[in-house]
């Protein structure tokens, strides 16, 4: 949880910058291809190579999880990030630039408010994803949960106590994905659309 949750404030603080960059409706034409390049770029490289990449460079333990998990998933919410800023209304970004605001601007007080909603539902997406991949990077030396069963898996063969460990990992992911979903739904706008009831339907009042 703890390898997750860094890594997820790791990855928001570089990846909300880089969508914002790599919006179309935001950035210069030029600029948008070159940070939807490094995006893809950050993407090609599975988990388990970044994980080892990260073991070679500081080592084994958590912090190689960490910024492994941080790299990987950049790619992936950057992409998620600048789809959703792009969605937003264009009313509000053509006032902001009526009224002469900078780019960064726009971006900052307009669109990234705008589609704060879906940035907050993906953000607590990749936090989930990525308590789950934590058994995956793991099992190279970067710390988490995969850890310990490549450490009971490799010399013991104890498959009860792996099999303890994956569902402490589905309570916990069920859990969190409870939470999530009571957090997204604070977001949501408080007026709540009233459903036709069949009554009323089958049998419309005068």
């Amino acid at each position: 949880l703890a390898i997750a949750f860094l890594a997820t404030i790791l990855r928001t603080i570089v990846s909300l910058p880089l969508a914002a960059a790599s919006a179309t409706n935001i950035s210069p034409p030029l600029l948008a291809q070159s940070m939807r390049q490094l995006l893809a770029a950050l993407r090609v490289l599975p988990s388990l190579i970044w994980a080892l990449i990260f073991v070679i460079l500081v080592g084994v333990g958590p912090l190689a999880g960490v910024l492994a998990m941080t790299m990987y998933t950049v790619g992936y919410l950057g992409k998620l990030q600048y789809e959703s800023l792009e969605g937003v209304s264009r009313e509000p970004l053509e006032v902001a630039r009526t009224m002469g605001l900078p780019r960064w601007q726009v971006a900052r007080y307009f669109a990234i408010p705008e589609a704060a909603n879906s940035l907050i539902s993906q953000m607590l997406f990749m936090f989930e994803y990525n308590v789950r991949h934590g058994s995956v990077v793991g099992l190279v030396g970067a710390g988490g949960i995969g850890w310990y069963m490549q450490y009971y898996i490799s010399p013991f063969k104890l498959y009860d106590r792996v099999l303890a460990l994956i569902l402490i990992l589905y309570v916990t992911v069920t859990i969190i994905d409870w939470v999530s979903l009571r957090i997204r739904r604070r977001f949501i706008e408080s007026e709540e659309v009233q459903k036709p009831r069949w009554r009323d339907v089958m049998l419309p009042q005068k």
